[in-house]
């Protein structure tokens, strides 16, 4: 039995450009753990690094089956770490939501980007101005950009800080 579902947007390097996918996720009652589906090679190192951090901040995520997964978007037919590794900060809050360890209701008109550092950090790519209105023209419908560190602020268009949402507090750095 299906217990929370959740889905939300984030952003991926294809060379020099970024491109939008969506995340989708459910937790269930089913044998605990936590699964990624749509990262290929990659799957089990972005999985632990989200599991260490959770485990260095302590927090409790309540022992249920959670199943992450991304719909492979453009560009992304033989994945790089290089290029998925963006969606690891967007993974990272889709989990904290589903163990009801963010304080947001929903993440379904979010976006963000950025991946995890072993040492407790969170590497945040900066996107343009232009970047926020051409995603947001895709999904056809405002969005709030959860960022690090940054605060934008225009039509249809607003930012959160990651740290208000989060349990703990930890360094972020741009790109």
């Amino acid at each position: 039995m299906v217990k929370k579902q959740v889905y939300t947007h984030g952003v991926y390097k294809v060379g020099q450009n970024y491109q939008l996918g969506t995340i989708f996720a459910h937790s269930s009652n089913g044998l605990p753990g936590v699964e990624l589906i749509g990262f290929g090679n990659w799957a089990r190192l972005i999985k632990e690094k989200i599991i260490y951090l959770v485990k260095v901040q302590k927090i409790k995520i309540p022992l249920k089956r959670y199943v992450l997964c991304f719909e492979e978007g453009p560009g992304l037919k033989n994945t790089e770490y290089e290029q998925i590794k963006w969606l690891e900060f967007p993974l990272l809050l889709v989990l904290l939501s589903l163990s009801d360890n963010l304080s947001l209701s929903s993440l379904e008109e979010c976006l963000s980007c950025g991946y995890l550092d072993i040492k407790n950090k969170i590497i945040h790519q900066q996107l343009s101005w232009e970047q926020l209105v051409s995603f947001q023209q895709k999904v056809g419908r405002p969005l709030k950009y959860i960022t690090v560190g940054e605060f934008l602020r225009g039509p249809d268009i607003y930012s959160i800080e990651a740290n208000d949402l989060l349990n703990f507090k930890v360094p972020a750095y741009r790109i």
